[in-house]
């Protein structure tokens, strides 16, 4: 429920500021054109609002993109001068329609839809941006998944030195090509020999099992007793 209930909320906020917004430019819409329609020829005070109130939307939107791109604060303060100073011209057309000699009551009531709908385009706004930077963040925190990592090929320029892991020595107890070893006993070898040809049938790993030597260790033995009844042989 609590996952559900979290994942909704921005939604629900979302809509809600939607409204408002609409509301409140709707209303702030009405009284600058009782404004205009008191001060202006009809065909022309439809206009006047539009004039008016879309400083407002043009300065929080400039703001909005200001803060996304990571602007100067000179651009940012251009951005609420912008604004204020269509918040100031939406407050006085509102004001004036209802007279400012109007109780004071009747004047706040005049200034809040130009207000309201100031403070929520700007949450509207500022909604889409945390929005925005929630989903940038997820996706570059997500794991790459073993697909991916696999598909991922390291293309090297020609000439490049190998990476220190591709020219490091081969894992401890595996034998390499090449490597020194020690020469067998000259005792056990003559032992070895002395019953190979007493006709004994010895295998490497018996040997090993025998003497506690490795596979490999063993095998050098039989080689060298084999090649010492050889010699043996020869020389009688």
């Amino acid at each position: 429920m609590l996952p559900f209930a979290r994942r909704a909320a921005p939604w629900v906020i979302a809509v809600l500021t939607v409204i408002a917004t609409a509301d409140s430019f709707a209303q702030s819409f009405h009284g600058l054109l009782a404004w205009a329609f008191s001060h202006r020829d009809g065909a022309w005070a439809w206009g006047f609002p539009v004039m008016i109130d879309t400083f407002v939307v043009v300065g929080e939107v400039r703001l909005f993109i200001a803060a996304v791109d990571g602007a100067a604060t000179a651009v940012k303060a251009r951005c609420w001068l912008v604004t204020a100073a269509g918040l100031a011209a939406s407050i006085g057309g509102n004001v004036g329609h209802v007279g400012f000699t109007a109780p004071l009551g009747d004047q706040v009531t005049a200034a809040v839809p130009p207000l309201a709908a100031t403070v929520s385009l700007g949450v509207l706004l500022g909604l889409v941006k945390a929005t925005s930077g929630a989903k940038s963040t997820t996706a570059a925190r997500k794991p790459r998944s073993r697909d991916d990592a696999r598909e991922t090929t390291v293309v090297k320029p020609a000439g490049a030195a190998p990476a220190p892991s591709e020219t490091s020595a081969a894992p401890a107890g595996k034998r390499t090509r090449g490597r020194r070893t020690k020469p067998a006993d000259p005792g056990t070898v003559r032992a070895v020999a002395e019953r190979l040809a007493a006709g004994e049938a010895l295998s490497r790993r018996g040997l090993a099992a025998e003497l506690d030597l490795t596979p490999y260790r063993a095998e050098t033995i039989l080689t060298a007793a084999r090649a010492n009844g050889h010699l043996n042989e020869e020389d009688h």
